[in-house]
């Protein structure tokens, strides 16, 4: 719960500053020909990237009690993150009076937009597994290695709740809170029976629903284009629900999925009638109703 409440408070840090400017660039700050266009409040969002599986860094030798044949072993498990893939289209919805009012009157924008998608993902790992037969007197005998690998394939849903810091006008950071359900489309394992497998083995159960977080840095191409790479991890989950850990459960291991998301965001342009500016001010709606006349 206290990773929660932190991650909230990244998210919902800087919301004062948290501003979206979709108006027409001034002459002296255009690049090319200034856009004097009118665009919808929504449009296209488009993610892809890699996955991948973190995994416990420490290896801890394991020596189990005694067999009731007199057999004394240890075992040292190894799991191994490896890379996937993900791809997801949806929309992406920037609500235009989506405010909060502050006690001291000023106001600022806690929901700058939010974006669902629907797609596939494949997340994957291996576990290299060290059995040792040990003597009487603890001295290794026999040492028994393998591997087995493994890679799942999921169809996806996800939705989440954006708030945006600007640095200037057109760069921002990217905070992300929201929603992923999984269902496991495919699965592939290799060399999961071990010839001897001491430690306890759980399979990770299908569907899953998880909360997860993501942090990036956007970039305003132009007014209805916005390019965005990210770095997204679950923190907490929600069924299958395992005392809120979001970690992928194969084999003896568990694997943090993560994924490196660059998504593009395209909004769809607004046939409105001439001087209507979007979220612009009088003056830019003079120009522009100029600009039309005169072209």
């Amino acid at each position: 719960m206290k990773l929660i409440a932190t991650l909230s408070l990244i998210f919902f840090t800087g919301a004062l500053f948290a501003q979206r400017d979709l108006t027409p660039s001034r002459k002296r700050d255009a690049f090319g020909t200034r856009d004097f266009n009118n665009y919808k409040p929504f449009g296209l969002s488009l993610n892809i990237g890699p996955t991948y599986t973190l995994t416990r860094t420490d290896r801890p030798l394991i020596q189990p009690p005694v067999t009731e044949s007199g057999t004394r072993y240890q075992y040292e498990r190894d799991p191994r993150g490896r890379l996937g893939f993900f791809l997801d289209v949806g929309m992406a919805h920037f609500p235009m009076k989506a405010r909060n009012r502050l006690q001291n009157g000023k106001t600022f924008r806690l929901l700058s937009y939010w974006d669902w998608g629907i797609g596939i993902q494949q997340y994957s790992g291996a576990e290299r597994m060290r059995v040792d037969r040990l003597s009487s007197t603890g001295e290794v005998l026999e040492s028994l290695p393998s591997t087995a690998r493994w890679s799942n394939t999921y169809a996806y849903g996800r939705i989440a709740a954006h708030n945006n810091i600007y640095i200037g006008k057109l760069i921002f950071i990217d905070n992300a809170l929201g929603l992923n359900f999984d269902y496991q489309l495919s699965e592939i394992t290799r060399n999961h029976n071990y010839d001897f497998t001491p430690a306890p083995q759980s399979f990770q159960n299908s569907p899953s629903l998880h909360l997860h977080y993501g942090l990036g840095i956007g970039f305003k191409l132009r007014r209805n284009l916005f390019l965005i790479p990210s770095g997204e991890l679950p923190v907490f989950g929600i069924m299958e629900y395992r005392k809120g850990t979001p970690a992928i459960s194969w084999f003896s291991s568990s694997y943090w999925p993560m994924k490196l998301r660059v998504k593009l965001i395209y909004l769809f342009k607004d046939k409105a009638k001439a001087g209507d500016c979007f979220n612009g001010s009088p003056e830019d709606a003079k120009r522009n109703k100029e600009y039309r006349q005169n072209r």
